[in-house]
């Protein structure tokens, strides 16, 4: 049955050293295979640094929309799932060094309108070692429950399809990595999949109207190695994405595109979106004469509204927020005060 989490104040979970330790999971039963249609919203995670994975998500159709994740190790992590939806957060990293975005595995997932501070990277991908399509409920009724988990075993399915449009991403260490993981230590932790190569790409995916500034290693990178760990650099790319709109700046030397990468203006232009400094530390949003206004590519009818729960007029905004002239929408980084057993009743509010 679907499941709703809204307005609860998660802080200070103690690092573990070890896989198990997510703040949430979203399981989908055995082989992640089920549609869960669970809506995360409305959360403070605070210094939830019990492993590399705030939220886990391992089943289809989820939302997790206008959370604010402040100095929290990790990501917020699609396992292995497809059709699932991160919107409309804050990610604010201040004193954790170790702090990421989205990082994404699976199908028709979407990253869009999301705010990130201070990241050391935003958003993560890696090459899988089995592609497994979607199956609707239908197709699974109609299998064995035996055949209906082996299809859909993987340590790492194959990324397609997945969209990251209009984020902003201020003060990060990367703004995109693709990694070509190693899997040697994954065969021994699980011996049944040895032999299993990860030499599938991330492919398809769009890339679209998302503003970039002041990335201090590279602001789109391919690399091989574990995460974190003895990483290498090579010249490898991406396979059929399509990039569109997207802007990018940085204000002392030279952006960093990755290695073996050339600027492209059909990827990304390279120009100063002027943003001025909001109310709440780390946000910074449009000015009047910021070039992103009105800059934005292609329709998006999935993008209504931006991060601040404001409607986006066509054509819209590049980045999370929509420029309003002296106004800010009603959502905005959520404090202990928002939220918990003493916040109030939740606040009636649009949700991107």
């Amino acid at each position: 049955n679907p499941m709703e989490c809204d307005h609860n104040y998660f802080h200070d979970r103690e690092t573990h050293g070890r896989n198990g330790a997510e703040t949430i999971r979203v399981d989908g039963g055995r082989g992640h295979r089920w549609d869960a249609y669970t809506v995360i919203e409305h959360n403070l995670f605070v210094r939830c640094n019990g492993e590399g994975e705030i939220i886990s998500i391992k089943s289809h159709h989820n939302t997790i929309r206008a959370n604010t994740f402040r100095e929290s190790f990790g990501a917020v992590t699609i396992r292995s799932g497809d059709y699932n939806r991160i919107t409309g957060n804050f990610f604010l990293a201040f004193t954790e060094p170790m702090a990421f975005g989205a990082r994404l595995h699976g199908l028709y997932n979407t990253v869009i309108n999301n705010y990130m501070y201070g990241l050391e990277r935003c958003i993560i991908s890696s090459w899988g070692d089995t592609h497994i399509p979607y199956i609707n409920p239908a197709q699974r009724a109609a299998m064995a429950d035996e055949d209906n988990w082996k299809v859909h075993e993987a340590r790492y399915r194959a990324s397609y399809e997945n969209t990251v449009a209009f984020n902003t991403m201020v003060q990060c260490g990367a703004a995109f990595t693709w990694f070509k993981r190693r899997l040697s230590r994954l065969d021994m932790r699980a011996p049944r999949h040895a032999g299993r190569a990860a030499n599938l790409p991330p492919a398809r995916w769009t890339v679209a109207n998302n503003l970039v500034v002041n990335a201090q290693h590279f602001a789109v990178g391919f690399v091989s190695g574990e995460m974190g760990s003895g990483e290498t650099v090579e010249s490898v790319a991406e396979k059929d994405f399509h990039w569109s709109g997207n802007l990018i700046f940085r204000d002392q030397g030279e952006v960093d595109f990755g290695p073996g990468r050339a600027f492209a203006t059909h990827q990304w232009q390279r120009i100063d979106p002027k943003l001025v400094p909001s109310q709440h530390r780390g946000v910074f949003r449009l000015s009047k004469a910021s070039p992103a206004i009105d800059h934005a590519a292609g329709h998006f009818y999935d993008a209504g509204r931006d991060i601040e729960g404001q409607v986006r007029r066509g054509p819209k905004d590049v980045g999370a927020d929509e420029y309003h002239p002296g106004s800010a929408g009603p959502l905005r980084p959520l404090t202990p005060q928002d939220v918990g057993p003493l916040s109030g009743a939740p606040p009636n509010v649009f949700v991107p």
